[in-house]
């Protein structure tokens, strides 16, 4: 399923709002200030989520640009809208990476590590089941 229409409909005050996800990566837009240039550039990232490191990113002058290259990268890729009102328990730092991976979907029903990863942070379960073992 192509999400090329949604990520063009992302408007420039949505993007602490949005995230793109494939397996174990993340991706995004942010700004980032340009000390050389004097002003805010906009960054399209891709970042592993375990351990968190970043895979490669690009810079523009204008948000139109970047969005239109994260629509050419992330078409293929899941859009999710962030919820910062979710209490998430790897945000506290509970379950998620401790190896004993078990959250609850947004909708409240079961989550935790399955085939895709934890439902809240991403964390594979090979990465869950690696750390019951360390």
């Amino acid at each position: 399923m192509s999400s090329l229409k949604d990520i063009m409909k992302i408007k420039e005050e949505e993007l602490d709002l949005v995230v793109f996800t494939q397996k174990e990566r993340e991706a995004g837009i942010n700004t980032v200030y340009d000390p050389t240039l004097d002003k805010e550039i906009f960054q399209v990232f891709v970042h592993y989520n375990f351990p968190l490191r970043e895979e490669k990113s690009w810079e523009f002058d204008s948000f139109r640009e970047a969005r239109n290259f994260a629509a050419s990268q992330f078409k293929d890729w899941e859009l999710l809208h962030w919820n910062h009102g979710v209490n998430r328990p790897c945000g506290k730092g509970d379950d998620c990476g401790k190896g004993a991976c078990s959250t609850k979907n947004p909708d409240g029903s079961e989550g935790g590590c399955g085939t895709g990863g934890c439902t809240s942070c991403g964390a594979t379960k090979e990465f869950d089941e690696m750390l019951k073992g360390a």
